[in-house]
């Protein structure tokens, strides 16, 4: 009996001591999940930075809109001495594409203006950026002793002056500033709201004198040789 009960002793005291471990483990997961859930979170934000002139001037030329326009123009050449039967008669179609847009490199760091909220920019006014142009011989006719006689470089004279037709035109329109000014603002806008969100108004100020400045470009060549 003794045997029985000495075993039954050790029994109780290993379940007592395996309750106590259990409780103990208990009590320290209850302290640890108060102290989370009334503890105080930390969360730190950080706020955009001020929109900078580097930022906006990495666009460096925005190319925001573009306008092809086209033309006829006719040119002959012929001897002086003898007109008949010595003239040269050529028609081109001359084909022009104006890319305008904002030269971002002209901003300066006085252009950007901040009120809390608002951003005001003002903009460099929109100018030729760059420019294509082609041309295609409609007609030809030559006389029979034309050889001699006919110039070289007409059809360059007669796309050049094609090209300052067209331009002429398409400047005088208006609507290709009209359109890359409206578009690089858009443009800006999106990526200012990207970049710097805590500006909610974004207003765009246009500059003082309106520069266009067409870019020169090499003659090109002809989409089909004259025959």
């Amino acid at each position: 009996m003794s045997a029985i009960s000495g075993k039954s002793g050790k029994i109780g005291l290993l379940n007592r001591i395996v309750l106590v471990f259990i409780l103990t483990l208990l009590v320290i997961l209850g302290i640890a999940y108060f102290i989370s859930s009334n503890g105080s979170t930390r969360t730190q934000v950080t706020a955009p930075g001020p929109i900078t002139i580097g930022q906006i001037q990495k666009l460096y030329r925005l190319e925001t809109a573009h306008i092809t326009g086209q033309t006829i123009i006719e040119g002959q050449t012929s001897n002086a001495i003898i007109p008949a039967l010595t003239t040269t008669k050529i028609t081109y179609q001359v084909i022009l594409t104006m890319t305008a847009g904002i030269d971002m490199s002209l901003l300066k760091d006085s252009d950007i203006q901040s009120d809390g909220e608002t951003l005001t920019i003002v903009l460099p006014n929109p100018q030729v950026l760059s420019e294509t142009s082609d041309f295609i011989p409609i007609a030809e006719s030559k006389d029979i002793f034309s050889g001699p006689s006919e110039k070289k470089e007409l059809p360059k004279m007669m796309v050049d002056e094609g090209k300052t037709r067209v331009r002429q035109s398409i400047v005088e329109q208006g609507e290709l500033f009209q359109q890359a000014r409206t578009n690089a603002e858009d443009n800006l806008r999106n990526l200012i709201t990207q970049i710097a969100p805590q500006y909610k108004k974004i207003v765009f100020v246009q500059a003082s004198s309106v520069s266009p400045s067409p870019s020169s470009s090499p003659s090109p060549k002809p989409s089909g040789a004259p025959r």
